[in-house]
Order: C-alpha cells, then structure tokens, then sequence
C-alpha cells in the first residue's frame, strides 16, 4: 500500500513515441537475463486473466525508454502553498500544475528520469537495480513462505519468492485477513467519498494494488493519471492499470523515481544522492543509509514503523535484495557491507524501527566516486602546440587515458597532454566503479603568417653576411613590421624586409612584430587604472583570482560593448598579476550578449613571462594581449574567467554613492563604445560603478589582421662572433 505521493505529467497510452533511451539498462540485464529471473511472470491468460506476455521484457525497456524523455521541477507552489510542479518532455510543450494536499518547503528539485540505473556510477545503478527489482517482486510474489498444501502443486518450497515475482497483476485480497484490522475492508480499495482536496474516488471503482509496484489509493492513481495524461481519467478507470503491461511498469518506475513530499525518492536513496541526516529524527535507523529506505518510502506505516504488525515483509523484501544482488554479480564481501556499518537492508527491527520523514528539504548530495575531468572549451590557438590539463588530481585507483577522436594515444597517462594537431581530444578517467570523461576540440588558426629569416636570423655588420632577409608567407603578400607587438607606427611595409646594421646595434638583439596593414585603429576605454574615476575612494578594489577561486564571484563582472560597422578587436591592455602558481594561462573569449555564446576565443600561455613586468601595483606597464577577433556589428561581452593562475584588478564604487564611471565617453563615434560592466550570474543590472583592468582597447576598420593571432614576432641578431672553426 503506496503513501501520498507527488505527480509528474506523461503523455502516454497505447502507443508510446519512443524520443529518448536509457542507454544502460540492456547493459544491466537482457532479455535473457529477464526470462531466467521471472519464469512465472503472469502471461498467456492466466495469472488474473493476463493476457499475452504482459510482464515482458518488451514492455519494461519500453517502459524505462519512454520516461527517460521526461524531467520534472518540483518548488513551492503560488504564495508558498501547494506543490508547484513543471513538467518538460522531449518534443513536447512544456507545463505546470499545483498539487494542493502536500507543501514543498525545500529548494527546487529536478527529477531526470533517464537516470533510472544509469547515473554512470556503475556500482549504485545495479544496487539500485537489485533493489527494485526485489521490491517489484516483493509486490506481486506467487511464491508462498512456507509452502501452502492447499494450493497449486506447481507453487514452489519455502524461499522460493524469487522465480515467483511479477506474477500477480493486482492485490489478492480486497479485505484484510489478517491483523487487528481482519476482515475489514481495506482503506485502498472502494470509496464513496474522500477527504483528500485534489482528487476524488469515482463511485463504484475501486483503487486496490496494480501492476509491479501495486500502486494503491484513489489520491495515487489521481497523480498519475497526472503525470501520464495531464487528466484524471484514471480515476475514473483504474483497471487500466492491469490491462496493459507497459502502462503498468510506467506506474513502477514513475513512483521509484519521485520524491513523495516529504518522502525522498527510492532512486535517491540507492544512488545515495539523498543525505539521510539532513533531518534530525527520533529513530537512529532513518540516518542509516541503503535499500531498508526504499521499504520505508514504499509501505512504511505497515513494516516499518513502531504500529507495524506484519514484519515478515521487510525480512523477505531484505532477502530477495540479496538474492538480486547475487544474480547480478555482487561478491559475498559486498552483498554483507549492505548490513554493515552505516548501511543496512532491514527497515525493522526490534528497537531500532524507523518513523515517517519530515521534511521535503532533501539536502541532495553530489556523487563524484570518479574525479571529473574538465577540458574546459573549445579553443583555437595559435601556436604550434597547445597543452590540455584535465583539471584533476587522479585519486587512488583512478588513471587517466587520452584519445584523438576514437583513437587512444598510447603512453601517456598524465592529467596534461602537449598536441600539436588539430582535432577532437578526449580524457577519460577510471576508477574502480566508475568512468567519466570530457572533450574538446582544438583548432590551429589559419591564415596565420609564418615567417623565416636568411642565416636564421643572423648577421655581421662589420663582416659577413652583413644583412638578413625576413621573408612572410600566408599572408596577402604586403606586410607593416613593428618594434611593438600592438600599437604604434609601421618601421616598414612591403613584401619581405631587409634588416642590418642601421636596425640592430652591433652584439644586440631586436624583436620584430609583422602583420598585414589594419587599417584605422580606434582606441577607446581607460588609459590607466582610475582614469577618470571621480576621486572619491573606491568601494571595494584589488586583485581577484580569475581562475574561479576565492572570491572568483568579482571575475564575474564582464565587459560589454557594441560595434556599429565591421571591426577588429585587435587588442587590450590588461591589469594583470601572479596567483603564484607555475601554470599561467589566459583564457579571452567574446561572447554574443543576447545568447551568451561564444563568438571567438583564444588562450595565450604567459607561464614563462615575468609577472613583474605586468602588476601596475609596481609600476609597471599593464600586458597587452593581443586578440584579432573579426565581429560584425553587435553587442558583445569580453569574459576572461577560466583563465588560471592569474589574477586582474577590480574596481567599482558602492551603488548609493552616485559615482560611476565615465562609460558614455569611451567611444568612437558610429563605430564602436563601450557599454557597461555586468555580473556574469548575479542579477545587478547594467552597472556604471564598477570597472575590471582593462584598458587601451584596440579596434582596427578597414583592413583587419592577417592573422587571428595578431602580430608575429621574430628576432633578429647583430652577431659578429668568430666561431672555432673560423678561427682555426
């Protein structure tokens, strides 16, 4: 007999439009598999005039198929009363009801439905296959313990429940036969009327157990009804519950998976998402963890509970566990751990039963027995090779392997990996009940220029060769070189450059920079740190980790701004520092700011570049980054968190101050401005107080890079020195 339960809305019958599949449960258990465990399942117009096969292995996968396409929200219903309930199905317009006879007090809470079995945590998905299973057959046994002489010949010795489950479509007996309450009618069967506020009993139907999990109570098939029609038709007629089996396995999987305000879900506490001490309770077996919850949730006022008089149900529920254990693949070792220590499989025994749950907060816990690993986005780079970090620290018995699309790159098993090609990169981490895995794509940006120098970039000027060449491919063919990496005026344009003594003094080095012409550049936004900021002190300035750690929630704030015409976002001068860390990699993306997607991206490895020379604090020069990105006209933002062991300088002045930045003057007329600052998560509008470091934004019209990495350095060399060789 099933407790008051929450709906969920499924749109089913007859025919079931299969959108979605649970990709796991044919891993669990096969066709096979399921004609071995249930030989005597009701089929072939016996067993309560079942006909066909209706508990066939069909119908289940069909069954658990069909409500992977559902997820649910479950919050508090309008002005904190009721149960609000949000429905989305795959395909499918998406809807809301209130369930007025329950109250949810906690935190939202999704139900996905797809996890049945298949949360990826291989060792709980077949614990929690086990325990459904036992209380499936728990619920409709034709086994009888000890054995009747009275009845079949072909009815099994004691202990024999288990070939006997699924054989029932209904409960037996309408009345109670046995107990204080012998020879009543029992409270699931027939109404004239009820009490409960959303549903009530049609005259003349009755609502006694049905199906796998002898779903009972008129307010139950109320909820369902819900949850499969987005009606109450079952209400009106219940006995479609035992006329078709692939309806009936629906009403199982969709009471194992729902939390029963203030009950959780039999799912949640298999898979151990449910913390079972996040409420303080009398009795000490509710913080137990493991199957004996899944009995209290589904019949708990009977087996469980002080006023439980039948505790042979919870005994034989616990023994067709771990026979369900056993035939799955369990060791003994592990079969026993379920009554060991903080876990255990009886909800009843003398002196440490359990009581009802109390409150609908279930304080759901994240599982992560398998360390995640996290690649981060995708990237287009512009060095001839990228290293991807998986983000972990492999923990005992976990390893870690690397592939390019689906080929393994053998050796390495490190959480780092060095690419130098272009392609889909994957990380896979095992443990020894789990694997998780994470991908990216990485792309080498084209069109990029390559460039060479005559004696590898050396000459004599008061001997031999007394100049070099440079020479530039992948470009249009006519080329500005620069002493700066952005900003300032060409040295010289055309198509190769000749360099010699007038360029490089005698026994030093200079560093060139060579791009395509980029046409008009416009430089907007603050020149230095506090440029034009009212003088009064800052609300809240420093550092701040970009790497989303600490108080990453400040690196949270990004930059909008809006092009009026086709322009290139060259580069920007940012007020950068050191986390202390080895790895120092800042990550730029361009986002659309309607749609929060991607528009380029690029990360620039600064790991072996002096943070000495960035840190204004100090006096130095801000970094300037260079980024040629190419957009159309649109409102973009710049977001620079994910970067890591960096940080960046914030500012912003306290709202009621009235002061703000000067925003509306840090533009270029029909070109480009700059807009506001925003919290990437945290609704606090468009703000006008608030600035991270970046300065000196550098937009070009009319040419562009000829290279989405920027410019291109090379160094050129004034060497004179004798080799030995020569001097022999």
């Amino acid at each position: 007999m099933k407790k008051n339960l929450l709906p969920i809305v499924l749109a089913i019958f007859s025919i079931f439009n299969l959108k979605a599949a649970n990709q796991n449960i044919a891993n669990l258990i096969t066709s096979s598999d399921w004609s071995t465990i249930f030989p005597n399942r009701a089929q072939n117009g016996h067993n309560q005039g079942a006909t066909d096969d209706f508990y066939s292995y069909a119908r289940f996968v069909s069954a658990v198929d069909e409500i992977s396409n559902y997820s649910v929200t479950f919050s508090t219903g309008p002005e904190g009363q009721g149960t609000s309930v949000a429905v989305t199905k795959a395909g499918t317009p998406s809807w809301t009801y209130v369930i007025n006879s329950s109250s949810w007090s906690g935190d939202d809470y999704t139900v996905d439905y797809s996890k049945f079995c298949n949360t990826g945590n291989d060792y709980n998905d077949k614990r929690e296959l086990a325990a459904f299973l036992a209380n499936i057959t728990k619920e409709t046994t034709g086994g009888w313990n000890p054995p009747d002489p009275d009845k079949s010949a072909n009815l099994q010795p004691e202990g024999s429940h288990g070939s006997w489950g699924l054989h029932w479509l209904r409960e037996l007996n309408p009345t109670n036969t046995t107990g204080p309450t012998a020879g009543t009618i029992k409270p699931t069967t027939c109404y004239t009327t009820g009490s409960q506020i959303d549903y009530q009993p049609a005259v003349g139907k009755c609502y006694y157990g049905r199906g796998p999990i002898q779903l009972s109570y008129f307010y139950n098939y109320g909820n369902f009804s819900e949850f499969l029609y987005n009606n109450t038709s079952l209400v009106s007629n219940p006995d479609l519950l035992e006329q078709n089996g692939e309806l009936a396995f629906l009403s199982a999987l969709w009471f194992w998976m729902t939390p029963q305000c203030p009950k959780p879900s039999c799912h949640q506490v298999m898979q151990e998402i449910y913390d079972e001490s996040a409420t303080s309770y009398s009795k000490p077996k509710m913080s137990k963890k493991g199957f004996l919850h899944t009995v209290n949730i589904i019949n708990g006022s009977v087996e469980c509970h002080d006023g439980a008089w039948d505790t042979g149900k919870p005994v034989l529920r616990s023994q067709l566990y771990r026979y369900y254990m056993s035939l799955i693949g369990f060791s003994s070792t592990e079969i026993s751990n379920e009554d060991l220590g903080e876990y255990s499989t009886q909800c009843n025994l003398s002196g440490s039963k359990m009581e009802a749950y109390a409150s609908c907060d279930f304080n759901d816990v994240v599982v992560n027995n398998c360390s995640a690993p996290a690649l981060g986005d995708d990237q287009v780079v512009c060095s001839g090779s990228v290293s991807l970090d998986a983000s972990i620290a492999l923990q005992g018995g976990e390893s870690i392997a690397w592939y390019k699309g689906s080929d393994f790159i053998s050796g390495e098993t490190s959480t780092t990996i060095d690419i130098s090609e272009a392609g889909t990169y994957k990380a896979v981490v095992t443990g020894t009940d789990c694997s998780k895995e994470d991908e990216v794509i990485i792309s080498f940006s084209e069109g990029g220029l390559e460039l060479s120098a005559s004696n590898d970039g050396k000459f004599c000027g008061g001997g031999s060769p007394v100049t070099t060449t440079i020479s530039v491919t992948g470009g249009g063919g006519s080329y500005n070189l620069y002493t700066t990496l952005t900003g300032g005026e060409p040295l010289y344009s055309g198509s190769d450059f000749t360099i010699g003594a007038l360029d490089v003094g005698a026994g030093e080095s200079e560093t060139y920079y060579i791009d395509e012409p980029a046409g008009i550049v416009y430089t907007i936004g603050m020149t230095s740190r506090g440029d034009g900021a009212p003088s009064e002190s800052y609300n809240g300035n420093g550092w701040h980790d970009l790497s989303g750690g600490g108080v990453s929630q400040w690196t949270e704030y990004n930059y909008y701004f809006t092009t009026s015409t086709n322009l290139t976002l060259e580069s920007v001068d940012l007020d950068l520092g050191s986390t202390g860390s080895t790895t120092a990699i800042l990550d730029i993306k361009v986002k659309d700011a309607s749609t929060g997607n991607i528009v380029e991206s690029k990360t620039i490895d600064l790991s072996n570049t002096s943070f000495s020379l960035w840190d204004a604090a100090s006096g130095a020069s801000p970094y300037t980054a260079p980024i040629g990105f190419e957009l159309t006209p649109g409102q973009y933002f710049l977001d620079l968190e994910g970067s890591t062991g960096i940080v960046t300088w914030i500012s912003d002045y306290t709202t009621d101050s009235g002061n703000q930045w000067p925003y509306s003057s840090w533009s270029e007329s029909g070109k480009v401005q700059l807009d506001y600052c925003r919290h990437a998560t945290k609704d606090w509008g468009n703000m006008l107080n608030a600035v991270t470091g970046v300065y000196n934004w550098q937009f070009s019209e009319g040419g562009g890079s000829g290279s989405s990495c920027g410019r291109t350095a090379i160094t050129i060399s004034n060497d004179c020195t004798v080799g030995s060789e020569e001097l022999s």
